[in-house]
């Protein structure tokens, strides 16, 4: 043996290993860059959903998950008297903020004010209401159970 060649093999293997371990962390560091460049991508362009959307989606997801589809879809065919609801709930809050805003303060404004809230957010319900009426009948016996039993303890 050559005092030389056995250190001449070990040299190659050494070599590879690190080429090895190069790639690798190559690879995991291109993962990581991608997964987080594709974190913020969905957060910059993620666009707020509407005022009646939100609505929706929190009725729905305050109720237990058999019922969702039901009641999403009831809510659904009530769209244009939802969105009616809510535009004049909108406006009734932006008239008693403006008679809360007025110097000097007339009482008797803001208290009409605050009655046409009560009164628009009542048909607001009414409307969510017939719309949980309607997804009711399309429920089976055990999600209705199931669903009285999910709001016994809210109030």
């Amino acid at each position: 043996m050559v005092p030389g060649s056995a250190r001449g093999t070990q040299a190659p293997a050494r070599r590879r290993w690190i080429r090895l371990v190069l790639v690798l962390s190559l690879g995991l560091n291109l993962l990581l860059l991608g997964v987080m460049a594709g974190y913020r991508w969905r957060h910059w362009l993620s666009v707020p959903l509407p005022p009646s959307e939100r609505l929706i989606d929190h009725v729905v997801n305050n109720v237990p998950p058999p019922a969702r589809k039901a009641l999403r879809n009831a809510l659904d065919d009530q769209r244009p008297a939802l969105l009616a609801a809510l535009g004049a709930l909108r406006q009734a809050i932006a008239t008693k903020q403006e008679a809360l805003d007025t110097e000097p303060l007339d009482t008797a404004r803001l208290a009409a004010a605050y009655a046409v809230v009560r009164q628009k957010l009542m048909a607001l319900h009414t409307v969510i209401g017939e719309a949980a009426v309607d997804a009711a009948g399309k429920l089976s016996p055990t999600v209705r159970h199931d669903l009285s039993r999910h709001h016994r303890g809210i109030y």
